[in-house]
């Protein structure tokens, strides 16, 4: 295989990589902000931990979205604007 053909594959993956970790952290978001209105008013150790969780949740996917997309300009690629 050509190295321009092995660098295009790379960068599809890459592509496709931040596509996915883009979903995430979306969904991620959405969920700790659900959960944060529906457990709002609620003062109980269930509630705190729940929320704790979306919120770990959503900072995890918010980093790993971060690292696809540095990978993306480590290969000179642009993420889509959505």
């Amino acid at each position: 295989m050509a190295g321009t053909e092995v660098k295009k594959i790379e960068m599809v993956e890459a592509l496709l990589d931040w596509c996915i970790k883009r979903k995430a952290a979306l969904e991620a978001q959405w969920s700790a902000r659900i959960w944060t209105h529906a457990l709002s008013g609620f003062d109980t150790p269930q509630a705190t931990e729940i929320l704790q969780q979306a919120i770990v949740k959503n900072n995890t996917a918010l980093q790993e979205q971060r690292d696809a997309e540095k990978r993306l300009r480590d290969l000179n690629v642009k993420s889509p604007d959505i």
